[in-house]
């Protein structure tokens, strides 16, 4: 912008100020008027306003019943007491059913200790340790003829037990240092 360009800039700004401030004022002069206490009767459409004492005694004696928690404070309300439930006599413990049992967790018998992934990570290999033997396994094939390795990421391997078709993930587990 040349600077001829910013002094006209300039001098509309100041015209501009000039007449927000001229408007301004002519309309703070005309609102200058006293109201009386009749005229406020009228903007507030009130029959009688005096204060309802009955009402205010009303409010007064009223008690509080809620739950007394501090609104400034982060913490949560406290939880209201349980309820004390009295049972009857029991019997001797029922033994679990054996047929509702969860199986338990999948765990590789190796160690998965890391990945390696080529140039473009399209393919991705697990490296698992067996005491001093070192295995190398791709994403979809079987480890150990017993899991198939579903996928590998950064920190976990999922992979499925072949014959019962279970699921399961390993993470990766870090050696000592040095």
């Amino acid at each position: 912008m040349s600077r001829r360009t910013q002094w006209m800039v300039f001098g509309v700004l100041v015209v501009v100020l000039g007449v927000a401030v001229y408007l301004n004022r002519a309309k703070r002069e005309q609102s200058d008027t006293v109201l009386s206490a009749s005229d406020t009767a009228a903007i507030i459409a009130v029959d009688n306003p005096q204060l309802h004492f009955d009402r205010l005694q009303g409010i007064r004696e009223s008690k509080y019943t809620g739950t007394r928690r501090n609104i400034f404070a982060l913490a949560p309300p406290p939880a209201p007491p349980r309820p004390i439930v009295k049972r009857g006599p029991q019997g001797p413990p029922k033994p679990a059913d054996p047929v509702n049992v969860p199986p338990p967790p999948l765990v590789l018998p190796v160690k998965f200790f890391g990945y390696a992934a080529d140039a473009r990570g399209n393919h991705r290999r697990a490296c698992f340790t067996n005491g001093d033997e070192v295995i190398i396994v791709e994403e979809g094939d079987t480890l150990m003829r017993r899991y198939r390795v579903l996928r590998i990421s950064n920190t976990v391997l999922d992979f499925e037990e072949i014959s019962s078709g279970r699921r399961g993930n390993a993470a990766i587990e870090e050696g000592p240092a040095g």
